[in-house]
């Protein structure tokens, strides 16, 4: 289990999760593991690599054309972009 505070732990939940999404094809789920990577990224200081992640899930849930999840990462790119 990943613990406040400690984000390697949580990275790795995360990667797993989205790993598991991708196998069972459930885009929804994948598209939230990399926002929430993405988020986590950023927040450590490695923006660059957080936004990427960010706009690649933005991508997808374009597709997908989910509204809700479009909304939601605009704003989250927002708040990292200098």
């Amino acid at each position: 289990m990943a613990k406040r505070g400690e984000p390697e732990a949580g990275l790795e939940k995360l990667a797993g999760a989205m790993k598991e999404a991708t196998r069972l094809r459930d885009s929804h789920t994948e598209l939230i593991g990399q926002w929430l990577t993405g988020s986590l990224l950023c927040s450590r200081g490695e923006r660059e690599r957080g936004l990427e992640l960010l706009k690649t899930a933005l991508e997808g849930a374009e597709a997908l054309k989910s509204g809700y999840l479009v909304s939601e990462l605009t704003e989250e790119i927002g708040l990292w972009v200098e």
